[in-house]
């Protein structure tokens, strides 16, 4: 097989015995060395190309060092030499077909080892390492297709360490990349997709986790800027796997950036400008990779945990998303909030919808066209208005999480008044929707129930799931609706209603496997989590109480 050497590629010592190179380069690999181990190989081979011993050894290297597509190569190579009868270049090539996510091929290879193709009596010594693969590929290759995923074992594996990466299969579901008329690429799907199914689950192409980010020094990313060391991950990444280079040129580097006409050579000289240009628009900012929930914990600062996705990065952004985003370690989760037809564009949420409209522009660089911005556009005085409102109410938020019931009757006028201000804009043709009463009612609500007023606690919290639309991000999402309703099947178990506390069970278990799948130990989960949060006195206190559903809120996946 022929093999091309990199134009940094040094000259082979003023050695001709290929032994000889064969010994120092084990010594390097006994070390550890393991590019001075493929160095020395590669001087083996210019000396006899046709080693296939050498090959073999190699591609264990290469296997070392994550370059799977040259460790393919060579144990390909390894085993053409060898008449197919290497079993360790089989395996070899089987671990780096896995590397590469080529499951199925991985699969054909270590049939092939196991059926006893290749000499038996070798095989055996390796019976154990090849039985091992070989379950990992049949549990890839179920998540590949199907998109079956043990949610809760994923949760262990990124718990047990710092840096949770992950080793799962890529799923991807009824979706096509296209162009959308003045988005550039986008997804859609291609099929009808129900609410809550699997749309996606992708590995990071790269990811910097808080505790790396500690170790090399690197500062928190600010707005606006490049991530530095994520974006040496992403190059890195490029030149151990050069197959690799046109998916990352094929994400979005910015209007000033030139478009490729054909994807780079692989062999080519990295743009490293354009890397960082892909790393600042298409970079994920993840909170949480250890923990699907986390209700009442402090804000990580922007850029501690970013990633970068191929796929995921063509999804295109609505404050009113059809989708919603989720992270385990490395994986990030796409599942769909509502129904989303065939034809039919998927959205992510970068930012907060609460945020108001000159903050998401500038934060965020471009201007949404969703219903919900188009209308604050069509009414800046009645925005302006809702924006005053808001400021009001935050600075009663203090008194509220202290139970300071004098403020009831300040914050009910606030509630009127964002009501009014929606019904005097209802002329609008894409439709108010009053998310900015949210906060103030919940907030309500939960003044009601602490002092006792349980029935009054109760027309809050339904008027709140009415309104909050079942999208991808903020407190707008499935997981919001699903704590509202266990809330109500809380208050009207006080109540001694039995047929609405069946309802809200049920409603509540609804919006959860939106948002999660049909998962019952993940649900049970959510359901001790949240049972525990309310089990003593103190856990029950306005303050944390609040501070649930104000984190639910600020606690969100956003976007770079």
């Amino acid at each position: 097989m022929p093999r091309r050497r990199g134009r940094n590629a040094k000259q082979a010592p003023a050695i001709t015995d290929s032994q000889d190179l064969e010994r120092k380069a084990e010594k390097a690999l006994d070390s550890k060395n393991y590019k001075t181990a493929v160095e020395l190989y590669s001087f083996a081979l210019q000396v006899n190309p046709d080693n296939a011993t050498v090959l073999g050894n190699r591609a264990k290297v290469y296997l070392q060092l994550e370059q799977y597509e040259r460790a393919a190569a060579d144990a390909e190579a390894s085993l053409q030499l060898a008449g197919g009868q290497d079993q360790e270049a089989r395996f070899s090539l089987a671990k780096a077909l896995y590397g590469l996510r080529r499951y199925e091929e991985a699969a054909s290879e270590l049939n092939k080892l196991q059926s006893g193709e290749v000499g038996e009596t070798r095989v055996s010594a390796r019976k154990r390492e090849i039985q091992e693969l070989a379950e990992s590929v049949e549990c890839r290759i179920e998540e590949k297709v199907h998109g079956k995923y043990d949610l809760i074992n994923m949760l262990k594996e990124a718990k047990e360490t710092a840096t949770p990466y992950l080793n799962h299969a890529d799923f991807v579901g009824p979706v096509r990349v296209v162009q959308v008329e003045g988005k550039g690429k986008g997804m859609i799907a291609t099929s009808r997709i129900s609410a809550g199914t699997l749309i996606l689950c992708c590995k990071a192409y790269a990811m910097v986790f808080e505790e790396e980010r500690k170790l090399a020094g690197n500062v928190t990313v600010t707005d606006g800027t490049y991530d530095e060391l994520l974006v040496s991950k992403v190059i890195e990444k490029m030149e151990r796997q050069p197959g690799t280079v046109a998916d990352v040129y094929s994400l979005f580097s910015g209007a000033d950036m030139p478009a490729l006409d054909d994807p780079p050579e692989a062999t080519l000289q990295i743009d490293s400008s354009r890397v960082k240009k892909i790393v600042t628009h298409c970079a994920f900012q993840p909170y949480h990779v250890a923990h699907l929930w986390e209700p009442v914990v402090p804000l990580l600062p922007n850029g501690r945990i970013t990633g970068l996705w191929i796929l995921p990065s063509f999804l295109n952004h609505s404050c009113l998303a059809n989708a919603r985003q989720n992270f385990i370690g490395d994986f990030l989760f796409v599942r769909a909030m509502n129904v989303i037809e065939k034809g039919e564009e998927i959205s992510l949420s970068y930012c907060d919808p609460f945020l108001d409209q000159t903050s998401k522009d500038r934060l965020y660089g471009f201007l949404c066209q969703c219903s919900l911005c188009s209308f604050a556009r069509e009414h800046p005085e009645m925005t302006k208005v809702r924006s005053l409102l808001t400021r009001r109410f935050e600075r009663l938020k203090l008194l509220i999480k202290m139970v300071d019931y004098s403020v009831l009757p300040e914050l009910r006028q606030v509630i009127r008044s964002l009501r009014r201000s929606f019904e005097d804009s209802t002329h609008s043709d894409s439709g108010p929707i009053p998310l900015e009463l949210y906060e103030p009612l919940m907030a309500e609500s939960n003044l009601f129930f602490f002092v006792g007023r349980f029935e009054e606690a109760v027309n809050p919290l339904l008027e709140g799931f009415e309104l909050l639309p079942r999208i991808g991000n903020g407190a707008s999402n499935a997981l919001a609706r699903t704590d509202i309703a266990w809330r109500l099947r809380d208050i009207y178990k006080k109540l001694g209603k039995s047929e609405e506390i069946k309802k809200w069970r049920k409603r509540a278990r609804e919006e959860f496997k939106v948002m999660f799948g049909d998962c019952e130990k993940v649900w049970k989960m959510y359901v001790e989590d949240y049972d525990r949060a309310h089990a003593s006195p103190m856990a029950s206190s306005m303050g944390n109480t609040l501070n649930m559903f104000m984190s639910l809120m600020a606690l969100q996946d956003f976007r770079h």
